[in-house]
């Protein structure tokens, strides 16, 4: 079908005008529109009326588009844009498949990163209901963050933090608490070419996982720009929805970027370095190690790329991120990090090694806590809550009978240090 024949037929095309008024709304405030085209048949497709743009790239940096419906049946979307009156090939848009909302669809579509005048719809089976299609204005902004650490070290490098990159973006007010035993890495594998930023990029991401998937939050912990510029995503402690279905005990790390056939910055490799020592530090993880993963019911490293899930029969889904050219190179990350040393005075003592083995499980629990452990079982262990308050102490001889305790965070603390977080769900 050609665009004169489409805008000819009066009976069914309606025509849908989008302008862009004034300037940016202030930092990292992006906008964003949604539309519900119609759609008709033709030979053996259904296309959708032409979706007018009406808007100058000068304030923008880029267009992010997305669509959903609800319905149990995944089908094929394309879609294309009109450039200086001519009309491109039709591209796909990409399945989301990571914990989409219930009885919904989601896809994604590229970044368009020039001027374009019009867009259209394609679908070869037609959707029971309405195809929700969402427009996301990247603003073109300049970065608050300008002094970047250069050298990685267990220290947090200076974070955008959620207000930073979007004040309007909710925190999920209902979160599931989750206590990390791996950090898992990402690639947002999106376009290598955005001239910003990147805040509208993560506001964009954000924008796509609650109002495109129908998810709480975004779903990474940490995001990462090629500059260095270190964001963050759902607060530490927060379990994020990245890994598969497979989120328990992890902490979810994107750098932003398409990283199948180029390697990250050295910033962006730096900034990344330093998030893995100040997240093994704080969460005691050992950076060269590999355990079980009790959701996913495998043994996986413990720092670990997206794709890894495949290891696991309880993932849904498979992928190649984060990218056949950045993959290969979280072995030699890790070996840096083991090497600080910060990390080695934090994780690797003699007395730090004997906590290591004691463990606390099922985590979160609801009643009773397992131990397991090879320190002397003459010893006990003092638990406390989040407000440090003391609750009793334990022989490491017997396992715990907690049930009376209110759901929450607990630490568990022996010989003076704290062996692990437990959090109570009822």
């Amino acid at each position: 079908m050609n665009y004169s024949y489409l805008v000819t037929m009066k009976n069914w095309v309606r025509v849908v005008l989008f302008c862009l008024f004034g300037n940016t709304i202030g930092f990292a405030q992006s906008q964003t529109l949604e539309v519900v085209p119609n759609f008709e048949k033709y030979n053996t497709g259904f296309y959708s009326e032409v979706i007018k743009f009406s808007s100058s790239f000068e304030e923008l940096s880029f267009v992010g588009i997305s669509c959903y419906h609800f319905d149990d049946n995944e089908i094929q979307i394309e879609y294309r844009i009109m450039q200086k009156g001519v009309w491109s090939t039709w591209k796909k848009f990409k399945s989301q498949h990571e914990m989409v909302a219930e009885n919904r669809k989601a896809y994604e579509g590229d970044f368009i990163l020039d001027e374009f005048s019009s867009v259209q719809l394609k679908i070869m089976t037609p959707i029971n209901g309405q195809l929700h299609v969402r427009f996301f204005l990247g603003q073109n902004q300049k970065s608050r963050i300008t002094d970047l650490q250069k050298s990685i070290s267990c220290e947090i490098p200076e974070v955008c933090e959620r207000t930073c990159w979007c004040p309007a973006c909710d925190i999920d007010p209902t979160p599931q608490l989750t206590i990390p035993t791996h950090i898992i890495i990402h690639h947002s594998a999106g376009s290598n070419q955005v001239n910003s930023d990147y805040s509208s990029v993560v506001e964009y991401i954000w924008d796509l996982h609650v109002n495109t998937n129908g998810w709480d939050d975004i779903g990474y912990n940490w995001l990462i720009d090629p500059n260095g510029v270190v964001y963050e995503g759902r607060p530490d402690g927060y379990q994020g929805a990245h890994f598969s279905c497979i989120n328990e005990n992890t902490v979810g790390i994107c750098l932003l970027g398409d990283f199948s056939l180029t390697t990250p910055t050295e910033l962006c490799m730096t900034s990344l370095g330093n998030l893995i020592a100040y997240e093994t530090k704080d969460h005691l993880i050992d950076v060269l190690g590999e355990s079980y993963h009790e959701t996913g019911d495998f043994i996986l490293s413990n720092i670990a790329g997206h794709r890894d899930s495949s290891g696991s029969e309880n993932a849904c889904s498979t992928t190649a991120c984060p990218g056949d050219s950045f993959y290969p190179l979280l072995d030699s990350i890790k070996v840096v990090v083991s090497n600080l040393d910060c990390y080695q005075d934090g994780i690797s003592s003699t007395k730090q090694k004997e906590i290591n083995q004691l463990v606390f499980y099922p985590n979160p629990f609801k009643d009773k806590v397992n131990i397991h452990g090879s320190v002397s079982t003459s010893k006990t262990v003092e638990l406390v809550n989040a407000n440090g308050g003391h609750l009793g102490f334990y022989s490491l001889t017997e396992n715990l009978d907690l049930a009376h305790l209110q759901e929450g965070l607990y630490f568990v603390i022996y010989e003076g240090r704290v062996v692990q977080k437990l959090i109570k769900q009822n």
